[in-house]
């Protein structure tokens, strides 16, 4: 497959951000947030009776007028406290493919897909020069988009990547004459104001360890309906007779990764921990309103130290909802507080094992709302993220992604002999169908 990029422009914001506004505070936990982007890409079939020449001038308009409601976005990060909302804009590029979108997603292979974005999920630029928002839009030979996008995760978690796409969405609808109810309002001052930023995190700057000597793959694989079903229906336990959908699969992938670690080291560490990254919006009371921007999210990790519990999923499970459920509302409370946020703080400092566990990563994007992201012609036919396996920066990272009919894509990047372990896994296998 040939991607060719065929133009490269700034989009800046549709209204100047009025003076009052040219300062964006971060909260503590943006200034604790990672400095790397997070990628995702949808695909889009032809739109019927229009070809996408037609309709990109209108969604780079919408993005324009997004930027002006989203005006964080377009500005520069002036330090670890805060955005300077400049109106810079952010980067948009326009590339063709010689495939058409069809024949191109029979055989999605996972290694081909970072070319669908617009940069790598690293930054190594100096922060202050990173633009926070970049698009790459795709036309395939058929007529189909897809539509690429790399947000900086320093006041982008994935509810405010969704709240961004889903006004952009809206307003490139309403540009073609269709229904816009659904655009969210953002919240900017919600974030900061309770969490407001801390002076001892001024000059911390989370750059994500990169170890090029580690080879790891991405692979994806397809839990459909019925796996799921029994997945959870095995999940079943004392402590837990009805899991959710997201605890058993995670149960589920935690044994099975786990035990393609062990059998490639048997003489490792046997404690792992599963961390669920937790959105916490709804969780307090009262809940923060619709559309609060930020990494206004909780990180919930699991801890199992005997390789024995692995084998029992309600053991898992168990593990993990105790973990989650203390994302609470007393929680939320309490990181508002300078106490309560320096427990917080030293209690994952001084946990040994958060330091020396086998750790995983796990995002679930089930439900978040990705999949109905519509700019006009429909809803997307695959979302996907692309990470870059060349360094170790994702590694151990999950990802859930909605299927259709009930199914769940999950998505893992792992060492490349845990992967190959994990593949030969037949217990595994019988439920995970593995896909390009």
């Amino acid at each position: 497959m040939k991607i060719e990029i065929t133009s490269s422009e700034t989009i800046q914001p549709s209204a100047p951000t009025p003076d009052h506004l040219r300062s964006y505070r971060f909260s503590f936990l943006d200034q604790l947030s990672p400095v790397l982007y997070g990628p995702l890409i949808f695909f889009y079939p032809k739109m019927d009776g229009d070809d996408p020449s037609h309709f990109l001038p209108r969604l780079k308009q919408a993005l324009s007028e997004t930027l002006a409601k989203f005006y964080p976005l377009a500005g520069r990060i002036k330090d670890n406290f805060s955005v300077d909302c400049n109106d810079e804009g952010v980067l948009y590029m326009e590339a063709r493919s010689d495939l058409p979108l069809q024949e191109f997603l029979k055989d999605p292979r996972v290694e081909s897909l970072g070319r669908f974005l617009p940069r790598k999920t690293t930054c190594e630029e100096p922060l202050t020069e990173a633009i926070q928002a970049t698009v790459q839009v795709t036309k395939f030979e058929c007529g189909g988009i897809a539509i690429g996008t790399c947000f900086l995760h320093k006041i982008v978690d994935g509810a405010s990547a969704y709240y961004f796409l889903n006004s952009w969405a809206a307003s490139a609808r309403s540009a073609l004459g269709h229904d816009a109810k659904a655009m969210v309002s953002p919240d900017f001052t919600t974030a900061p104001s309770l969490f407001p930023a801390k002076d001892m995190l001024a000059s911390h700057m989370t750059y994500v360890r990169i170890d090029p000597g580690i080879v790891v793959v991405m692979k994806r694989f397809l839990l459909d309906a019925s796996a799921v079903s029994t997945i959870k229906e095995r999940a079943r336990g004392k402590n837990v007779p009805n899991p959710s959908r997201v605890e058993a699969i995670s149960a589920f992938i935690w044994k099975h990764v786990v035990l393609a670690a062990h059998e490639v080291n048997s003489s490792g560490d046997k404690t792992s921990m599963f961390i669920h990254s937790v959105n916490f919006r709804s969780r307090g009371i009262p809940p923060l309103p619709q559309g609060s921007i930020g990494n206004l999210y909780s990180l919930a990790p699991a801890q199992c130290d005997q390789i024995e519990e692995y084998e029992e999923p309600s053991v898992l499970v168990s593990k993990i909802r105790e973990a989650i459920k203390k994302v609470n509302a007393d929680s939320v409370k309490a990181l508002q507080t300078e106490e309560g946020f320096m427990k917080n703080f030293k209690a994952l400092a001084s946990n040994p094992a958060f330091k020396s566990a086998k750790k995983y990563w796990c995002t679930s994007w089930l439900r978040l709302g990705f999949t109905e992201v519509d700019f006009g012609w429909g809803k997307p036919i695959w979302i996907c993220p692309s990470f870059d396996t060349k360094t170790s920066l994702h590694k151990n990272q999950i990802i859930f992604i909605d299927e259709e009919n009930g199914g769940v894509e999950v998505w893992m990047v792992l060492d490349q002999r845990e992967m190959d372990a994990l593949e030969r896994d037949q217990e595994f296998l019988a439920f995970a169908t593995p896909r390009s």
